[in-house]
């Protein structure tokens, strides 16, 4: 039997409430069984499968780093299976003592999937890390960002064609709203189109993910809906803002990413914009008090640039000094005469020099 973050809380059939999300946030990346723990540090992937010593994992960051703990009657051969990874990116694994472990990568099942198997003696512990030849080291990159396909996702496969046709993009980024509400069959074909994808997808939540389903669908599936993580010189923070709101524990976390990115290239990903920059349609968080005072902790904390979504167009603005970009083009209802259509957006990232140069890429 599989036990998940100590269960996730459930609230079906409704529009789930920002607490409960913060707390899922939680629980995401622990899971056990009767044959050992697995934790992954700052919860950042989803367990998805703990089947004896058969795990697998989603990864929501390029790089991982957890704990496996075999319990004394344990078997000795573990496998281990993360998708959603950098194709590039390397397993090692450290034993208790500081030994290193053996590692004997499989078949990967996808381009975006790999297998591995180690031996692990009962009763004992290792330290497993998963990442990119130079992820901790500052360097050019590039990367994509798409939100907002929802009833789009049987037009999916021409983003990824394109996406794919990108050079050199690493990973993408999205703001939420892959699917039109939140039922599992629908998140779990959504994983399905990005099978095809060459390079992962990190995401938090939009207001669909939750709409209908249970609470605990997106946690078990994705992964938290609120998380941080660095690539390459950059920061990125991921924040749930899918209720036009921002619970009082994401802030909490959202003040330790910030103070952990300053003086780098800071990324914040979102859903709702805090305000609407360009109309009166309910295209902004509930108070607007509330996105002042959102918009000027990103100021303060040197944010260098945020993506949003919800709208379903373009538009590329600022908000308290900050660079700002609506993308809304995944393949949603678009908004009428803006001439805009599908579109998605490739981003050079330059930590050393501390610049972002953001370009439209359009499908239609």
């Amino acid at each position: 039997m599989l036990v998940v973050g100590a269960m996730l809380s459930v609230l079906a059939g409704c529009q789930v409430a920002p607490d409960e999300r913060a707390k899922n946030d939680r629980r995401v990346g622990k899971a056990n069984n009767d044959q050992g723990t697995i934790t992954v540090a700052e919860g950042l992937a989803a367990v998805r499968r703990f089947d004896g010593t058969d795990v697998e994992l989603w990864a929501q960051a390029p790089s991982l780093d957890l704990s496996l703990v075999s319990k004394p009657d344990a078997a000795s051969t573990w496998t281990l299976t993360i998708l959603n990874v950098l194709p590039d990116a390397d397993l090692t694994a450290v034993a208790e003592d500081g030994s290193a472990l053996t590692v004997t990568e499989q078949e990967p099942p996808r381009r975006t999937g790999r297998v591995w198997m180690f031996e692990l003696p009962p009763g004992t512990q290792a330290q497993l890390s998963l990442a990119a030849s130079g992820a901790w080291t500052a360097a050019p990159f590039r990367f994509a960002v798409l939100s907002d396909i929802q009833d789009g996702i049987g037009q999916f496969q021409d983003m990824v064609v394109k996406l794919n046709a990108e050079p050199d993009l690493r990973f993408v980024l999205s703001s939420g709203d892959l699917v039109e509400n939140g039922d599992r069959a629908l998140l779990e074909r959504f994983q399905r189109e990005l099978e095809t994808l060459d390079i992962p997808w990190y995401s938090t939540v939009g207001n669909h993910e939750f709409i209908q389903g249970d609470a605990k669908d997106w946690f078990e599936l994705f992964g938290r809906a609120s998380f941080h993580f660095e690539f390459q010189g950059v920061h990125f923070s991921f924040v749930d803002s899918g209720s036009g709101t921002v619970d009082p524990t994401v802030y909490d976390w959202l003040a330790e990413w910030l103070e952990r990115g300053a003086g780098s290239l800071h990324v914040v990903v979102t859903h709702i914009p805090p305000l609407d920059p360009f109309g009166l349609r309910s295209g902004s968080f509930n108070s607007r008090a509330e996105a002042a005072s959102f918009i000027k902790r990103l100021a303060d904390g040197g944010v260098d640039v945020t993506f949003y979504g919800h709208l379903h167009s373009y538009y590329a603005y600022s908000n308290g000094g900050i660079p700002a970009f609506i993308s809304g083009g995944g393949g949603a209802i678009p908004e009428k005469l803006d001439g805009i259509g599908r579109h998605f957006l490739v981003v050079e990232a330059e930590p050393t020099s501390q610049r972002l140069d953001v370009v439209l890429r359009r499908v239609d």
